[in-house]
């Protein structure tokens, strides 16, 4: 079997890569059940049975900030034995995440490049049993179905993605791309209110407002003195600083390519190189973000890459990305740097120069 041949049947077939991904996700699922590493899982889980017995899942577990509806989204799982139960979390998480790569409109190679980019960053996020991996694919796929003109499909998976973590939702700023805005408003209120009212299939009123009382306190008190793997974190290190200055710093720069290259964003390559951004955006600028979270910025440098031209500056930040974002929690990174150099700065610095990059394209 010759370089080529193997090169197109492994490196570049996409579904070689799902194979692979699922391989991945089954291994890391059995290795947690064998080493009793199913903690973020058992969180999961054990949210939908606590509610199910009436017990408040957010005063059970620390820091617990999913919504009741996901809690319901647990059911399933829940119901089986957790080595089943996890192997299929993980399983869902793979899945969407590919599906989510696979239906953007790029050749197979790029779609092959992505994959192979983020497997690093995918194996620290699936490991965790988060989900962070299928947030990453909701988001990728919020925008196929914008594409597709699928908007009554596209306005459920963003308020998904705002039932799961909040922001998530913030790649349905994308709407405004797109025509019909007045039904995505519409659609959106339609499944935010059908989501909601999910857990009244187990539990009663009374309860019911107790858990969206308690999820609502959590979420609104949730701006604590973290400031995560992120831009604050890192000019933190330099002066103290304003989260929300900063937070809206990032957020006026993010919005700023819509006020004044709006015309652009009738090109294809232009939206994704936007959606790329949002990608990166919601990590870097997100008080509570840490390294499982950087599957969804990588996935988002990868997609910058993908599309951007092949320039000696272009290629210098990608290699920063990989070397530094993606292998600094692995073992192959040695960790002896970590004695001079911050893991905040390791971490998110390459993404956010990344970020830099792409506002300054857009």
């Amino acid at each position: 079997m010759g370089i080529k041949t193997i090169k197109n049947r492994y490196f570049l077939n996409v579904k070689f890569l799902l194979w692979l991904y699922l391989f991945l996700s089954t291994s890391v699922a059995v290795h947690k059940f064998l080493t009793h590493k199913l903690a973020n899982y058992m969180t999961f889980s054990t949210s939908f049975w606590n509610m199910f017995s009436g017990v408040n899942p957010y005063y059970q577990v620390l820091e617990y900030k999913y919504s009741p509806a996901f809690c319901m989204f647990m059911a399933p799982m829940a119901v089986l034995p957790d080595w089943l139960g996890s192997i299929i979390w993980n399983a869902i998480n793979t899945l969407i995440l590919y599906f989510g790569v696979t239906k953007l409109k790029l050749d197979n190679n790029k779609k092959a490049f992505i994959l192979w980019f983020v497997i690093f960053e995918y194996m620290t996020s699936i490991q965790n049993l988060q989900s962070n991996v299928m947030m990453t694919g909701l988001m990728l796929l919020a925008f196929a179905l914008f594409e597709d003109e699928k908007t009554f499909w596209a306005s459920f998976v963003v308020v998904a993605l705002f039932f799961t973590k909040i922001f998530g939702a913030g790649i349905g700023l994308i709407f405004l791309f797109y025509p019909k805005k007045t039904k995505f408003v519409m659609y959106s209120v339609f499944w935010t209110a059908v989501l909601i009212l999910v857990p009244l299939a187990i539990v009663p009123w009374d309860f019911f407002v107790v858990l969206y009382k308690s999820w609502l306190a959590v979420i609104t008190t949730d701006f604590s003195a973290t400031l995560g793997v992120s831009v604050m974190g890192i000019l933190n290190l330099i002066v103290p600083v304003s989260r929300a200055s900063i937070q809206f710093c990032g957020l006026f720069l993010l919005l700023l390519p819509l006020a004044i290259n709006f015309k652009k964003f009738s090109d294809y390559k232009y939206r994704l190189l936007y959606v790329a951004s949002i990608l990166i955006w919601v990590i870097i600028f997100n008080h509570k973000a840490e390294s499982p979270t950087f599957i969804i910025a990588v996935t988002g440098v990868a997609l910058w890459y993908s599309v951007s031209e092949l320039t000696p500056f272009n290629r210098v930040l990608v290699l920063l990305v990989f070397v530094f974002t993606t292998l600094s929690p692995t073992d192959l990174f040695p960790k002896i740097i970590f004695r001079w150099v911050n893991y905040n700065i390791v971490k998110a610095l390459p993404c956010i120069l990344v970020w830099i990059k792409i506002q300054y394209d857009l």
